[in-house]
C-alpha cells in the first residue's frame, strides 16, 4: 500500500492491515505479562495507601514530636505537670482522592520510665464517651480498624489522668492534618502538636490555656517516610487497574454478543462498517473546538469578570500592557511603594526597569488581546486551539479516531477548561507544546522548515515555563534521535535535529537578550526575585522527601480534577495501551513526556495549588493521547479477541474483525464518561470535594481566591475621570491587586490605582498634582473623596454612598493620618497564596 493510500484509508476509518507476523505476537504477550506483573506487584505493595507515625514525649517541661521516626520539634515549656491527651483530625473525606482508609488506626500511652502501657485503643469499634475516653466530638466512624472523621472535624479527649512522664504513639492513614495533645486538662490546659503532612508539611508545639494557643513553637518542613509517601502515588495511580482487567473481560462479552448479533443480521458484516470522511472528522473536531471557545469564554467573562485572580496573573497582565506599549520594560512608578501589590513582588525594578519577574512567552500573548481590547479573548482562542491541534496530531500520529478522542477528552476535562479560561500561564505553554509537537509529527514533509518553527515554538515554551521546558528536553531529544535509526533516512533524521536544535537555540538567545532587556543580566527576573538555588534542587531548602510529598498533592489534586470521572475509573484509559502491551513508540514517547513534566517538580520547593494542580497541567496534552490509545487499543485487542472465539488458529485478516462492535463499546463508554464528568464540573449542584484553591464547580470560580470585580464596577458606576484612587491596605493582596492591573504602564492613565500609604502619600499628591484623589477599601467595598471615612458611608449591604463629582472634590493638602483600618500586608501574616511561595521560579 502507497503513503497516500495507507493516508485515505486512514482518513476513512478503516483499520490497517495486520503485518504482525507470530514472532512480533509472542513480544508483545511477553511484554504485556511483564508489563501486569511489574504493574500488580505495585498495587498490591502500595494496597492501603500511606501511614504515618506520630509519637509525642513530655518529660518534665521538655517535649518533643517525632514522624515516621524522625525528630521534627522540640522545646522547653511551661505547662501543666501531669494531665492526660487528646486526639483531633479534621475531616477525612475532604480529599477524596487519596487512598482509603483514612484516619487514626491506633493509638497507645506508654509511661516514659517504665515503658508500661496506660492506654491503647486499636478503633475495632467506634469509641464512645464513658468507653476509657472522657468525652468524643464529632461525626466520628470506624471502617476496617480506622476511625474516620466524616464531614466535620473529630475530637477525642481523655483528660485528666495524672501521668507525669509519658509518650503517645498514634498511627495514622492517608490524613490531611491532625494534632495531638499531651498533659491536657478538663480546662484546656495542655501542650498540642499540630502537623499537616499533606500540602503544607508544617508542624508545631503550642501550649495551651482555655484551649487556645498561648505560643507556637514551630519546626522545620515535615518530613515524611518516602516509602509511605511512594505508597500513597502509587495506591491513587493502580486504583483502576483491577478494574481494567474486569472491564477487558466484561467488554469481550459485549463486543461477542454485540458481533454475533451482527452476523446474524447480516453474515457479511459489511452494513455496519465504520466510515468517516476527512471533513466530516474535521467538522467534529471543529464542534469540539468551538464548544471549548464558547464554554471557557463564558467561565472567563461570567464566572471570572475578566479580571486576574491570582498575583502572578496580575503581574503577566501588566507585563503585557508594556508590550503592547512597544517596550520590554516599563519605567518605575513614580512612588514605588505605592504600587507595590504582593509580597514578594512580581513586578520588580532592576537597573532602572520595571518588568514582571516572569520570562515573556505568556505576556507576549496576552499583548495581542491587549492590543485589540479584549484581553480576555485570548485563553479562550488558545484553548480552542490546543483542542484543534490535538485533532490533527493524534490524526497524524496514530489515526483519525484517535484523535478525535483524544480532542474530546481534552475538551471534556475540567482542569482543562477551568485552565483555560484564566490568565495563568499554563494554557499558553500547552498551546506553543502541541504546536511544536504538530510541526514535527509534519517534519519530514518539509525536513528543515517544520522542525525549526518547531524548535521555535518549543523554545517559546522555555520562555513561558522554563522548568517545564527543561523537563521536556530529553524525552524529546531522544525522539529525534529516534529518526536516526532507518539507515535510508539518516540524511533528513539529521536535518530534522539540526533545524529543531536552530529553533530552540534561538528561542534560548531571546531569553537571554529578553533577561538582559528588562534586568541587566541573563539571570532575569527569577534572580532579581531571590535565591533559585534555594527553592530548586535539592541543594537548598527543598529535600527528596519534601519534593516526593508534594507530588503526592499534585497527584491527588490531579485525580480530582483532571477528568472528574469516578474515582475508580481514574486513569484506567492511560493505564490501558501498556496494560495491553504496547509497542508503539508514540505511545512511549507520550509517557516520557507525561512522566518528565510531572516528576521535575519534584525538584521545586512549594506545590502552587492554584487552579487545582497547576504545575502538571502540561502534562495533560499527553495523558490525553495515552487515554484515547487506550480506548483505541482495547478496541483492537476485543474485536481481535472475540474474531479468534470465532475462527481460532492463525491470525486472520484485521478487517475481518468485528471492529464496528468494539469501538462502539469501547468509545461509547467513554464518551459517556467524558459527559459525565464535563456535566458534573459545569452544572452539578453537588460539591464532590472541599479544597480551597480548587474549583469543585465551574460556579465555584465566582470570586476565585477571593478576588473580584467589586472596586471596579464602582468606579465605572461613579464614571470617574483623571482620578487618584488610593485603595487602604490590607492583609491580603487582593485590595490592591484587583485594580493595580488596570494601570497603565506608565502610570498615568485616565486613573491611577495606588495603594494608600500614609507616608509616601504626600510624595504621590506631588507626582500627580492634577487629579481628583479617591479612597477606596475592598472589604467592604467604597469608593469616597478621599479623608472621608469610607466606613461611615457603607451600609449593612455594603453599598457606598455616592462621592460628588470629582470637580467638587478639593484635593489634600496635608499628609493625611495613619489609616485604622486593616494592617500592611508586608506587616501582616502571609495568606495561604503567599506563604505557598518563597520564590516563584515556574
Amino acid at each position: 500500500m502507497t503513503r497516500q493510500a495507507a493516508q485515505a484509508a486512514g482518513r476513512k476509518l478503516r483499520w490497517p492491515r495486520a503485518t504482525a507476523g507470530r514472532t512480533d505476537i509472542v513480544l508483545g504477550v511477553a511484554l504485556a505479562l511483564a508489563i501486569n506483573l511489574l504493574l500488580a506487584g505495585a498495587y498490591f505493595w502500595s494496597r492501603g495507601g500511606q501511614t504515618t507515625h506520630v509519637r509525642i514525649e513530655a518529660q518534665s517541661d521538655h517535649f518533643a514530636a517525632y514522624v515516621d521516626g524522625k525528630l521534627q520539634v522540640q522545646a522547653s515549656l511551661f505547662a501543666p505537670a501531669s494531665g492526660g491527651f487528646a486526639l483531633a483530625l479534621e475531616d477525612t473525606r475532604a480529599v477524596p482522592s487519596l487512598p482509603q482508609p483514612r484516619g487514626i488506626d491506633s493509638v497507645r500511652v506508654t509511661d516514659m520510665d517504665t515503658g508500661a502501657v496506660l492506654f491503647e485503643d486499636d478503633f475495632s469499634v467506634l469509641p464512645l464517651k464513658g468507653s476509657g475516653w472522657t468525652d468524643v466530638v464529632g461525626p466520628a466512624a470506624v471502617a476496617d480498624g480506622v476511625l474516620g472523621a466524616n464531614n466535620a472535624p473529630v475530637t477525642l479527649r481523655m483528660d485528666d489522668r495524672g501521668w507525669n512522664d509519658y509518650a503517645v504513639d498514634v498511627t495514622y492513614r492517608n490524613i490531611t492534618s491532625g494534632s495531638v495533645t499531651v498533659r491536657s486538662g478538663l480546662d484546656g490546659s495542655g501542650v498540642d502538636y499540630s502537623f499537616r503532612p499533606f500540602r503544607h508539611f508544617d508542624n508545631r508545639l503550642a501550649p495551651l490555656e482555655k484551649g487556645r494557643a498561648v505560643k507556637e513553637y514551630g519546626g522545620p518542613r515535615l518530613q515524611m517516610a518516602r516509602s509511605e509517601t511512594m505508597k500513597s502515588m502509587l495506591a491513587m495511580t493502580l486504583r483502576p487497574y483491577p478494574y481494567a482487567l474486569a472491564l477487558l473481560l466484561v467488554g469481550a462479552a459485549a463486543v461477542f454478543v454485540l458481533a454475533s448479533a451482527g452476523r446474524l443480521l447480516n453474515r457479511r458484516g459489511r452494513a455496519f462498517a465504520i466510515n468517516l470522511s476527512a471533513w466530516s472528522a474535521w467538522s467534529v473536531a471543529g464542534v469540539l473546538a468551538a464548544a471549548v471557545f464558547g464554554g471557557t469564554l463564558f467561565l472567563n467573562y461570567s464566572y471570572g469578570s475578566h479580571m486576574p485572580h491570582i498575583p502572578d496573573e496580575v503581574a503577566y497582565m501588566f507585563q503585557a500592557k508594556v508590550f503592547s506599549s512597544g517596550r520590554l520594560a516599563a519605567s518605575p512608578p513614580p512612588v514605588p511603594e505605592s504600587f507595590d501589590f504582593f509580597f514578594p513582588s512580581l513586578i520588580v525594578t532592576s537597573h532602572g526597569k520595571f518588568a514582571s519577574v516572569y520570562p515573556f512567552g505568556h505576556p507576549l500573548m496576552l499583548a495581542i488581546g491587549v492590543r485589540i481590547g479584549a484581553v480576555w479573548l485570548i485563553p479562550p482562542l488558545l484553548g480552542a486551539a490546543c483542542v484543534t491541534m490535538m485533532f490533527a496530531i493524534g490524526r497524524r500520529l496514530y489515526n483519525v479516531r484517535t484523535g478525535m478522542l483524544a480532542a474530546l477528552f481534552l475538551a471534556g476535562s475540567p482542569f482543562f477548561l477551568m485552565t483555560a479560561s484564566n490568565f495563568m500561564s499554563h494554557n499558553t505553554a500547552v498551546f506553543y507544546l502541541l504546536a511544536s509537537l504538530l510541526f514535527l509529527a509534519f517534519a519530514r514533509k518539509r525536513p528543515v522548515l517544520y522542525p525549526l518553527i518547531a524548535g521555535v515554538f518549543f523554545g517559546l515554551v522555555l520562555n513561558t515555563r522554563p522548568l517545564t521546558a527543561t523537563a521536556l528536553v530529553l524525552p524529546f531529544g531522544a525522539m529525534l534521535l529516534s529518526g536516526l535509526l532507518p539507515r535510508g533516512q539518516r540524511a533528513s533524521g539529521a536535518k530534522q535535529i539540526g533545524a529543531f536544535a536552530l529553533g530552540g537555540l534561538l528561542m534560548l538567545g531571546a531569553y537571554w537578550l529578553y533577561n538582559v532587556g528588562t534586568t541587566g543580566t541573563v539571570q532575569g527576573g527569577y534572580a532579581a526575585g531571590g535565591d533559585v538555588g534555594q527553592v530548586v534542587g535539592f541543594g537548598g531548602k527543598n529535600t527528596v522527601a519534601n519534593g516526593m510529598q508534594n507530588d503526592l498533592t499534585q497527584l491527588a489534586f490531579f485525580s480530582l480534577v483532571l477528568n472528574g470521572w469516578p474515582r475508580y475509573i481514574g486513569l484506567l484509559f492511560v493505564l490501558l495501551p501498556f496494560i495491553l502491551g504496547t509497542r508503539n513508540k508514540w505511545d512511549w514517547f507520550m509517557l516520557a513526556c507525561a512522566v518528565s513534566v510531572m516528576g521535575v517538580y519534584t525538584l521545586y520547593l512549594e506545590n502552587g495549588v492554584a487552579y487545582g494542580p497547576r504545575y502538571w497541567y502540561e502534562s495533560i496534552p499527553f495523558l490525553m493521547f495515552l487515554a484515547a490509545r487506550g480506548a483505541e487499543r482495547a478496541a483492537e485487542v476485543l474485536a481481535g479477541a472475540v474474531h479468534r472465539m470465532w475462527q481460532p488458529g492463525p491470525a486472520t485478516a484485521v478487517h475481518q474483525r468485528p471492529v464496528w462492535a468494539s469501538v462502539l463499546i469501547v468509545y461509547g463508554l467513554a464518551i459517556a464518561l467524558v459527559s459525565l464528568g464535563s456535566y458534573r464540573w459545569l452544572f452539578d449542584d453537588a460539591q464532590h470535594w472541599r479544597v480551597d484553591q480548587m474549583p469543585a464547580r465551574a460556579r465555584d470560580m465566582r470570586r476565585y481566591n477571593g478576588a473580584d470585580d467589586r472596586l471596579i464596577t464602582r468606579v465605572n458606576d461613579m464614571k470617574l475621570h483623571n482620578a487618584l484612587v488610593l485603595t487602604r491596605p490590607c492583609s491580603n493582596w487582593q485590595c490592591i491587586g484587583t485594580v493595580f492591573w488596570l494601570n497603565s504602564p506608565t502610570f498615568d492613565g485616565d486613573i491611577v490605582y495606588a495603594k494608600d500609604v500614609a507616608t509616601k502619600n504626600a510624595v504621590l499628591f506631588d507626582k500627580y498634582p492634577d487629579r481628583v484623589v479617591y479612597s477606596s477599601t475592598y472589604l467592604p467595598p467604597s469608593i469616597v473623596p478621599f479623608g472621608v471615612n469610607p466606613e461611615a458611608t457603607v451600609t449593612s449591604s455594603d453599598a457606598g454612598t455616592m462621592p460628588p463629582k470629582g470637580s467638587d472634590i478639593p484635593r489634600p493638602t496635608a499628609v493625611p493620618p495613619e489609616p485604622t483600618s486593616t494592617p500592611d500586608p508586608q506587616t501582616a501574616p502571609k495568606h495561604d497564596d503567599q506563604r505557598r511561595r518563597d520564590l516563584l521560579v515556574v
